[in-house]
């Protein structure tokens, strides 16, 4: 096995360890397998510090749908991938998943 092998798998170890959900939080907050509960009430489908889809908001007390929202730790996915500002794109995103936090010029490889 060649050494960049090895730290490939080192690394999945580290990813695997940090990303594990511990199962008694399923039930404790209700999260449910699918999208929507018998009242059409969109329902927590997973538990992760990483995303957040946002579905509805609240008008007057009210759930009402809106055009889904996608956040990686808390940046909007349209500004990570340029929308709004121009960014680096999937080095960036990744580098945010990673490891909780966007690169300095200098965390990214330069070509």
């Amino acid at each position: 096995m060649a050494d960049y092998d090895q730290y490939y798998i080192d690394k999945a170890k580290i990813c695997e360890e940090n990303g594990q959900i511990p199962a008694e939080l399923y039930t404790e907050y209700d999260v449910k397998k699918g999208l929507r509960d018998k009242n059409g009430k969109g329902v927590v489908t997973g538990i992760t510090r990483i995303s957040r889809l946002d579905g509805y908001k609240t008008v007057d007390g009210q759930r009402v749908p809106m055009e889904g929202v996608l956040a990686y730790r808390g940046y909007a996915i349209e500004d990570l991938v340029g929308k709004h500002t121009p960014r680096c794109g999937f080095e960036e995103s990744s580098y945010l998943l990673l490891f909780g936090e966007l690169p300095d010029c200098a965390d990214l490889p330069q070509y």
